[in-house]
């Protein structure tokens, strides 16, 4: 007895059922996808706020660290660093009131812009390598530091609550990408001043130029008493 055939009908309706899985599953793929970028879009620039204000944060206990170390220095030497800006703050490694760490290191480095720095990735190699990247106070310049310490000139009546001592220096760049700019002083007072102060109180045009924080070009009066 020849076999019969089997029928078409259910091959063919097992197969439209599987093109119409596909195309469901396609579709809420594409539901997924969406979904999915409608949340970065929302997201992303909590987190990158979140981020800016987790470095400013870190940028800020720098800057405390840095001011312990100048009372230290002062306290055991009789007085803070003779030299102005950068050296200001660089003698406190090179007279090893600090330790020769890692942490120390990146103490003297903005967080966050310094990961995009070759020159302190450079040096940073010479710490892990036991190396002291400044043996020699003659030997720093700006780049070895992203802050600015008092300036030479301005050494005396630091003790003031409202005399700055350091600062970013936004040399090349905003130090903090959001336009944070932070300030130590002579209490061992921060302040911070967002891009939005700065606009209202200097009418800085915003962050597509940098605001100087240093020198008699710096807008802030504070900030004049400050070198790089």
């Amino acid at each position: 007895m020849p076999l019969t055939p089997l029928p078409d009908a259910p091959y063919t309706m097992s197969a439209t059922k599987t093109a119409r899985a596909a195309g469901f599953t396609l579709i809420e793929l594409l539901i997924v996808i969406t979904i999915i970028g409608l949340l970065a879009a929302a997201l992303v620039p909590n987190i990158l706020g979140t981020k800016a204000a987790a470095n400013a944060f870190a940028d800020s206990t720098n800057l405390t660290r840095q001011f312990e170390w100048l009372t230290h220095y002062k306290r055991n030497v009789g007085h803070v660093p003779t030299e102005g800006g950068h050296k200001f703050l660089l003698d406190i490694w090179v007279k090893k009131v600090c330790e020769h760490s890692e942490e120390s290191f990146d103490r003297f480095f903005t967080p966050g812009a310094r990961e995009e720095d070759p020159h302190y990735i450079e040096l940073r190699k010479k710490v892990q390598n036991k190396e002291n990247p400044w043996p020699d106070l003659n030997a720093v310049t700006s780049a070895d530091t992203h802050y600015a310490g008092r300036s030479k000139d301005h050494l005396r009546g630091m003790e003031s609550e409202n005399e700055a001592w350091i600062a970013n220096d936004n040399e090349g760049g905003w130090c903090l990408q959001d336009g944070t700019i932070n300030i130590i002083y002579g209490g061992k007072n921060i302040r911070s001043l967002s891009i939005q102060q700065l606009t209202e109180r200097f009418q800085w045009v915003g962050l597509e130029e940098v605001f100087p924080t240093w020198g008699p070009q710096s807008p802030h009066p504070d900030l004049k008493k400050l070198d790089k």
